[in-house]
């Protein structure tokens, strides 16, 4: 298994322990913080073939969100603007 689908069963298992119900987080931040708990699967280098400028660490972290955001966890602050904003439930 790759190292980044590591990160993202990881993060979708432990529901993100670190973050409390009801605060709003960028996802620049959300970054921030995934990248100082697990730095060694966040290789900024590392970017995904299929379009040619994804960094794959952060991809995976937003599939997670995603899966978090499917299983109840979390949700979007704004659902009908992209604009990185998550809160958890």
């Amino acid at each position: 298994m790759e190292k980044y689908q590591k990160l993202r069963r990881k993060l979708v298992e432990n529901q993100m322990p670190w973050w409390y119900s009801g605060i709003e987080m960028d996802l620049k931040v959300i970054y921030i913080i995934v990248s100082l708990i697990y730095p060694e699967w966040c290789d900024d280098e590392d970017i995904r073939h299929q379009d040619g400028y994804t960094i794959k660490w952060k991809h995976h972290t937003r599939l997670a969100l995603n899966k978090l955001k499917k299983n109840g966890v979390l949700r979007k602050v704004n659902p009908s603007k992209r604009d990185g904003r998550w809160v958890k439930a």
